[in-house]
């Protein structure tokens, strides 16, 4: 993986960025009751692997139009028992990390920057003075290889532990990753046939079940047991597709997607709110809108 993102730079491969995130707190052994800044927005698999470590978890609310976390509300969420900043980019945008970086520094704080949903090529590899990055490749993502991730470790003594730790860990098997191939490929046939999405979703509403819980469960890679799942180390097989697909990434097509996010973009009315329309784009990952609820016109 160093020959794809630069042999200057340190990186991991791991089955995933919770398992990295998982393996980084394991070895850092922070006392309990330590406490790490979230920005707001992350998936609810984060918060418990940081809880499971003992670490409490205080979320920072985030500016709408830049998705970047308040800096106001950074610098007083942090006390004497901080130890870390998890900063995410999400949506596929990529928020400015300056004023993340500069009260890690003033507090003697890792930053670690969440990249998961955000990798469209290998000319953006995270900021330097990030002290972990993260980027993803699971099932959802792009440029998925249907699991993996890679992570970039500034300290190399860091590094030295974190790799230790992992090669301590059993192997994910080839018969675990072909299953997870299998389904993925299922599904995603299924959902990308309007025909068999439309007789799926009618099934589920005759059999009166939430079609989209049933969903979100299949899409999930660690369903159940989250912290015994994680600790493994990727298969040759994984290490094999994710190398091949991020060797093979190309610019245009993450280009081709961002034309077409755009476009959409573009010619939404003017009254419609998009979170991070100020931030760069890296893709569009996800396209969120900010709407006005039910419960709030009746309340206004």
């Amino acid at each position: 993986m160093e020959n794809l993102f630069g042999g200057s730079e340190q990186w991991l491969a791991c089955i995933s960025v919770r398992s990295a995130f998982d393996l980084f707190l394991s070895v850092m052994n922070f006392s309990k009751g330590s406490e790490i800044i979230f920005t707001a927005i992350n998936i609810p698999d984060m918060t418990e692997i940081a809880e499971y470590h003992g670490l409490v978890v205080v979320p920072v609310d985030i500016e709408v139009e830049t998705l970047a976390p308040k800096e106001e509300l950074l610098d007083l969420a942090v006390t004497d028992k901080t130890v870390a900043i998890l900063a995410a980019h999400i949506y596929g945008k990529w928020v400015t990390l300056e004023a993340v970086k500069k009260i890690a520094k003033t507090y003697g704080l890792y930053l670690l920057e969440d990249c998961a949903e955000c990798f469209h090529g290998l000319k953006r590899k995270g900021d330097k003075k990030s002290d972990i990055v993260f980027f993803s490749f699971g099932p959802i993502k792009y440029n998925t290889s249907l699991g993996g991730a890679v992570v970039k470790v500034k300290d190399s003594e860091l590094l030295a532990r974190m790799r230790a730790k992992l090669e301590s860990y059993p192997s994910q098997t080839h018969w675990t990753y072909f299953q997870k191939l299998i389904k993925y490929s299922v599904l995603m046939m299924g959902m990308n046939s309007p025909t068999i999405s439309w007789f799926a979703v009618n099934l589920f509403h005759l059999l009166k079940v939430d079609y989209k819980n049933v969903f979100v469960s299949f899409l999930r890679s660690f369903p159940e047991n989250l912290i015994a799942s994680l600790r493994y180390q990727p298969s040759a097989a994984l290490l094999a597709f994710m190398y091949r697909r991020i060797r093979n990434a190309k610019e245009g097509e993450f280009e081709l997607c961002k034309t077409k996010g755009d476009y959409v973009k573009e010619r939404l009315p003017d009254n419609v709110v998009i979170p991070g329309s100020a931030s760069k784009v890296g893709n569009y990952w996800l396209f969120p809108i900010l709407v006005v609820s039910a419960f709030d016109c009746r309340q206004g």
